[in-house]
């Protein structure tokens, strides 16, 4: 047990905290038996200071894994809350919404480069077009069509381990012959590309069904 002012070094010997001349200390008894992992003497409850194997000995290793598991539940805990508030999302003026200035979106009708993405092309009328890519999505893993109308569309797609919530949106343009999307993330910053697939992996499902 350290005395507040008290400045300490390892003994060569024996491994334990010395203090430095003119110092005083007060020596904690250790109330176990171990090993010196040093010099493999035995210390038993009496030894006169902390020895350093107890930094190493399992349960030791046991309750920093222990924290460290917390740790990434409470992270996972306060994602879970934001995952459960869904952001501003729909149209605008005849237009999905552009995407934030982080790079976890995509979207066919923003202009900026990082986040562009060609809109889905597709022959006869919007409405066939828009059934046959909710077949597409419907066949997905872990992806919900949450909102359907008869030129939009919005699905939810979550992560296999933490369940991370990504929404998707698809407008019809009929006078184009395409289907803009916009694919964004809803916790986190970089989504490293998982949008942008996504979004490609849509797109070749709805021209085999097509």
């Amino acid at each position: 047990m350290n005395v507040p002012g008290e400045s300490q070094t390892l003994s060569p010997k024996t491994g334990c905290r010395q203090p430095l001349p003119g110092f005083e200390t007060t020596l904690t008894r250790v109330n176990s038996i171990g090993k010196d992992a040093s010099n493999g003497r035995v210390r038993t409850a009496g030894s006169p200071c902390f020895p350093r194997f107890l930094s190493y000995h399992p349960r030791m290793k046991r309750l920093r894994a222990s924290w460290a598991l917390c740790l990434v539940g409470i992270a996972a805990g306060v994602a879970g809350c934001h995952m459960n508030q869904r952001p501003i999302l729909g149209v605008q003026g005849g237009r999905l919404l552009p995407c934030p200035a982080s790079p976890n979106c995509v979207c066919s009708q923003d202009a900026e480069g990082d986040h562009q993405i060609p809109p889905l092309a597709f022959t006869g009328t919007g409405t066939e077009a828009l059934e046959s890519l909710r077949g597409a999505i419907q066949a997905q893993p872990r992806a919900t069509v949450v909102e359907s109308k008869p030129d939009y569309l919005r699905a939810e797609f979550r992560s296999a381990i933490f369940r991370f919530v990504d929404d998707v949106e698809f407008l019809v343009d009929p006078a184009a012959k395409v289907i803009h999307v916009r694919s964004a993330s809803r916790v986190g910053y970089s989504d490293l590309g998982v949008n942008r697939k996504r979004v490609e992996r849509l797109r070749a499902a709805f021209e085999r069904a097509r």
